[in-house]
């Protein structure tokens, strides 16, 4: 595990975690099971040697960000709304 991060809202549902290398993958942890299921919410490709790095959600849970760390270095936007209780 390399970053993480989950909504600033009460009620979250799930931790997000960017793994180091490889797959550029960001997990979705279900704070429910005790972090026992866990899935792929999103995966950046065409970025070879990259990982990704930064997941972070604006002040209203509303939009997560998180980067490719190497180049050609770019910021990703996601448009939730993402489950809550």
């Amino acid at each position: 595990v390399d970053n993480v991060t989950m909504p600033p809202a009460p009620g979250a549902l799930h931790v997000f975690v960017a793994e180091d290398g490889g797959n550029m993958e960001l997990v979705a942890v279900d704070i429910e099971t005790g972090g026992q299921n866990a899935n792929v919410f999103c995966q950046v490709t065409g970025r070879a040697g990259s990982e990704i790095t930064g997941p972070a959600f604006n002040p209203a849970g509303t939009h997560l960000y998180f980067s490719s760390q190497r180049s050609p270095g770019e910021t990703f936007e996601v448009t939730g709304p993402f489950k809550r209780h």
